[in-house]
């Protein structure tokens, strides 16, 4: 898909990371910066479209659309960096152009959102208000740090009365979300155009010794409040996208995908795929008994974090068994 960046952030880009070592020139149509891909160019071998962002490197010959700049320049993957573009764009308020341009009447993309926090009770926007006593009513405001979790409401075009639940990096920018539907809108739930969520985990924190996989963010975000290292893959499946970034965790990973057909079905298949990928064995952790989820358990103030520690056991040949015979 073709996306134009708006040059307003573009600008602001290049001042944040590079505003010490390069200059604008041209009338500030370009920015000249030391080459990413080689050591001490104090010549500035590199060079940046302000209005398009597309970049050229003297140096290497290398060259990319501003989507490759990103990547480069955090050492993330293009589709992560693409995201994280689309995102921030959005919540600043950039005017983005996500339609593709063969298809312009395709779709059609947020233009505002609202940001829900503990005082949106006082709203004068009443689903801002009912979107407050979701979240209120599923415990999922940490008090003790309102920042930590953060949450908007769509006002506008396709993501218009859905709760949008945004995914930060390590530094604080979003790269992802999930937009869950409110009224009776179909489909359900709703993620960026250009992003496929099976590419992308919920943020945790790699290093921990413990992570615990869960199917949706608002689990995640349960086990979180309780102390608990969690992501989830969106959805009861582990795509290969998704592997390799657990594959790198070098701590205990713990499967605790929900108790029902589709959850066990999905923590076979990972199994099957941790084998081909020579992962590291992991653990599972079936629901306490009585909850349809994570954050049901949480509501309730389930201890989660001793639960977890307690009640996580190596998928290996007795616990399949004991699945088989449904004796769980």
């Amino acid at each position: 898909m073709n996306i134009d960046v708006p040059p307003e952030y573009i600008i602001e880009f290049l001042e944040q990371n590079f505003g010490t070592k390069g200059k604008f020139v041209s009338g500030g149509n370009e920015f000249v910066m030391p080459s990413l891909f080689v050591p001490n160019d104090y010549k500035c071998h590199m060079s940046v479209n302000t209005f398009t962002g597309l970049w050229q490197d003297f140096k290497t010959s290398s060259k990319g659309n501003f989507f490759q700049l990103v990547a480069h320049t955090f050492d993330i993957t293009y589709q992560r960096a693409k995201s994280k573009v689309i995102l921030e764009a959005m919540l600043r308020e950039y005017p983005v152009d996500l339609r593709p341009k063969e298809k312009e009447d395709q779709i059609k993309e947020l233009e505002d959102i609202e940001e829900i926090t503990i005082d949106s009770y006082s709203s004068k926007n009443e689903l801002c208000q009912y979107a407050w006593k979701v979240l209120f009513l599923r415990k999922l405001f940490d008090l003790n740090d309102v920042f930590k979790f953060r949450y908007f409401l769509g006002i506008k075009d396709e993501l218009k009365d859905r709760l949008v639940i945004p995914y930060f990096d390590e530094n604080k920018e979003v790269y992802f979300f999930q937009a869950r539907s409110l009224t009776s809108a179909r489909p359900k739930y709703i993620n960026p155009k250009g992003v496929k969520s099976k590419t992308v985990l919920y943020p945790y924190d790699p290093t921990r010794s413990r992570l615990v996989v869960c199917e949706g963010p608002l689990d995640a975000i349960s086990l979180q409040l309780h102390g608990v290292n969690a992501t989830c893959t969106q959805g009861s499946y582990v795509s290969h996208e998704q592997a390799e970034q657990l594959a790198e965790f070098e701590g205990k990973i713990i499967m605790g995908y929900d108790s029902d057909e589709a959850g066990l079905k999905g923590i076979q298949a990972f199994e099957k795929m941790r084998k081909e990928k020579r992962m590291q064995t992991f653990d599972v952790c079936i629901l306490p008994h009585g909850f349809k989820d994570w954050n049901e358990a949480h509501v309730k103030d389930f201890d989660l974090l001793e639960y977890v520690l307690n009640n996580s056991n190596p998928y290996n040949y007795e616990y399949k068994m004991l699945t088989d015979l449904n004796s769980l």
